[in-house]
């Protein structure tokens, strides 16, 4: 058992603790208490007659954050519950605080702006923005010095061909 294990058990804070079992209750509160809670304020929000659709929208968090939300807590129950699954360590856990969508985040981001308004790519042009992605960060790479220091064993410009 690892040091944080050992100290989030002394601590008495079982919500914090690692998930080591695709049984853990947690997964079942997650489903059933959290998330029925935002789907019961969002029913309410909606079954209220009296309100207009302008005033049901201010009576509820936004529609976007409600379906990201639910779609959150969903995929880390299944990612959690397929990682316990299938390691081959038993003394395996998970730990869902670990778990960042940023990075994916900021790829698709760029591929976004690259694409502008083609906003369904198929596969020949997610390959074509992805290669000029990964060039673009080699040459970030090559050209920009690193740290605080500019001018400094600054490395030769890196000469590029276009050869189509």
């Amino acid at each position: 058992m690892s040091a944080v294990i050992r100290k989030l058990s002394k601590k008495r804070k079982p919500f914090l603790e690692p998930y080591t079992s695709v049984n853990d209750t947690r997964f079942e509160w997650m489903e059933k208490v959290f998330l029925k809670y935002f789907i019961d304020w969002y029913n309410e929000a909606q079954a209220t007659p009296q309100l207009t659709a302008t005033e049901k929208k201010k009576m509820f968090i936004s529609l976007q954050t409600f379906k990201g939300l639910i779609m959150a807590v969903r995929s880390v129950i299944e990612a959690a519950k397929y990682l316990l699954q299938h390691v081959v360590d038993r003394k395996a856990y998970v730990y869902t605080n670990k778990f960042c969508q940023d990075p994916i985040e900021e790829l698709f981001g760029r591929h976004r702006a690259i694409g502008r308004r083609a906003e369904n790519m198929n596969l020949h042009m997610f390959g074509t923005q992805e290669r000029s992605l990964h060039i673009q960060g080699q040459l970030q790479k090559e050209l920009k010095p690193r740290g605080n220091v500019s001018g400094k064993r600054m490395r030769a410009p890196v000469k590029v061909y276009d050869t189509e």
